[in-house]
């Protein structure tokens, strides 16, 4: 296949079908870099936030793609017993304990989440708040995790479906990795020319020397 007509198709599939995670405005994500969180609504195109891979083994750097708002009329009040976070009602978590992802409207007692230090965060229970409420809509790249106040979550909506989901993380997961080994090449292509570059130079300065010890 075409590599740019494949990269093209998968673009325009990924905003057809809205791979962005809604999270209500004031959640925190937590900084790559830093020992510190950003209000969701601060992120901003570019934003390095930390993620997870994609086999949810190590922590990992993630930059923002893209942010938006929309307003909604409900959200979904978690309780972790220690404390309480809020979610947009299709907002999609991880139970690392049932290994699947679940919308914040669908949990139970009966489900954990999985938080930013790996630790099983047992939900107490949940609660339906109306009214109205701002949620941004975020993209990232990568794997596509967020940590949003301290759990997991994912960017792409739920309402897509595990097979349209599996197949676009696919698909953008190849795009990514074409862009890195493009870029890898082109790396390789610098690091080789440096060398030549360095073998040259030291065979001119040998030379020079050996000139300078005829005379």
């Amino acid at each position: 296949m075409n590599i740019k007509f494949f990269n093209i198709t998968m673009l325009i599939l990924a905003l057809i079908i809205n791979i962005q995670a809604d999270i209500v405005k004031g959640s925190l994500l937590k900084h790559s870099l830093a020992d510190e969180t950003l209000p969701v609504e601060n992120a901003q195109k570019g934003s390095l936030i930390q993620s997870l891979s994609k086999d949810k083994r190590l922590l990992v750097s993630a930059y923002v793609l893209a942010t938006s708002s929309v307003e909604t009329n409900s959200i979904i009040e978690v309780d972790l017993g220690d404390r309480r976070i809020q979610a947009a009602a299709n907002q999609t978590f991880f139970d690392p304990v049932l290994n699947k992802w679940i919308k914040a409207k669908d949990l139970t007692n009966k489900n954990s989440l999985l938080g930013v230090d790996l630790v099983h965060k047992i939900v107490v229970g949940t609660e339906l708040k109306t009214g109205k409420f701002e949620v941004m809509r975020i993209s990232v790249d990568g794997s596509h995790y967020i940590f949003s106040d301290g759990v997991l979550t994912h960017n792409f909506q739920a309402a897509m479906g595990y097979i349209g989901r599996a197949f676009v993380s696919w698909g953008i997961s190849k795009v990514f990795d074409q862009a890195w080994e493009s870029s890898s090449s082109t790396r390789e292509s610098c690091r080789n020319y440096s060398s030549q570059q360095e073998a040259k130079r030291k065979e001119g300065v040998r030379r020079n020397a050996a000139k300078r010890k005829r005379n």
